[in-house]
């Protein structure tokens, strides 16, 4: 009887306190809503360009034009050579006339615009498509230069440059949200607890006399917590409608050429999920580290 009078006693005092600071509550609230969704947004969007990166990386191909020369010499020796090297999982031969017809191809208002030249310009080439361990930006161009060395190749084409500066950005991005988010965890933690620690101070007199009459500083903490955790769920759901929110506006944004197909990756009710324990977590954490130092424990 006396635990069931323990925990009615917690919860009726901690919804007391909500309703007697319902501004002081709202604003840890808002605060846990807004973190979660900057930060759950930071990780959205660092997960999607990431995808993007690696399929571009995908589509990415080492052009090795051949000198003319080397031709002669003998195409399958050469593609035999590149065949064996440990960073290629293909190679496709392009004859000169290929060439000429996929330019001429190309050219949608001027088909035969090339048929009057005397002599074919372009150089034979090799398409080289890279093994996935070895599509890294800085692994292609190694590649590229090793393969450029050869004295049969005339030049290297790849890719991979304008890569390597996406990948610089995307290491950007990651840092970014890494410290944006510490950060943000940080002053979320700060506020709830330093909103808890004015309720504890203008409740002081009446805790010292639980404290007198040998209540422990569980029972004392329980109806502050429940109040955090009140916080943290609602600041989850907060966060949910500005993650939705966030979602549909940035994706609204994106040019159709990006290729990026912003989405959460965590379906509609994990990520639900995950942002109500995570609030539950910050507004817990808020009141304890409160709560001990006014305590003392």
């Amino acid at each position: 009887m006396g635990e069931r009078s323990s925990l009615v006693y917690t919860v009726s005092d901690a919804a007391a306190s909500i309703r007697e600071n319902p501004v002081t509550v709202a604003l840890s609230a808002v605060t846990v809503g807004f973190s979660l969704a900057i930060f759950t947004l930071f990780l959205i969007v660092f997960i999607n360009i990431s995808g993007v990166v690696h399929q571009w990386g995908e589509k990415a191909h080492v052009i090795v034009y051949i000198k003319d020369n080397s031709v002669k010499g003998g195409i399958s020796e050469l593609k035999a050579n590149l065949t064996l090297l440990g960073e290629v999982e293909s190679v496709t031969y392009i004859s000169k006339d290929d060439a000429l017809k996929i330019l001429n191809t190309g050219f949608e208002a001027g088909e035969g615009l090339l048929e009057g030249l005397k002599e074919n310009p372009l150089p034979a080439s090799f398409e080289i498509k890279l093994k996935d361990s070895f599509r890294d930006p800085k692994l292609i161009s190694n590649f590229a230069e090793k393969v450029g060395s050869y004295r049969w190749v005339e030049e290297v084409q790849f890719g991979g440059e304008w890569v390597e500066k996406f990948a610089e950005l995307i290491s950007f991005v990651k840092l970014t949200a890494v410290i944006l988010g510490t950060f943000l965890i940080v002053a979320t933690l700060f506020i709830i607890s330093n909103t808890i620690r004015l309720t504890v101070y203008a409740r002081r007199e009446e805790i010292e006399v639980m404290r007198l009459v040998g209540a422990s500083n569980t029972y004392i903490k329980a109806p502050f917590v429940i109040e955090g955790v009140t916080s943290g769920i609602v600041g989850g759901l907060i966060a949910y409608v500005l993650i939705y929110l966030g979602i549909h506006f940035l994706g609204s944004q994106i040019p159709s050429y990006f290729e990026l197909d912003f989405q959460s990756t965590l379906s509609a009710p994990f990520l639900l999920l995950c942002l109500i324990l995570s609030g539950v977590l910050l507004g817990a954490i808020g009141a304890l580290v409160s709560l001990g130092k006014f305590l003392k424990v």
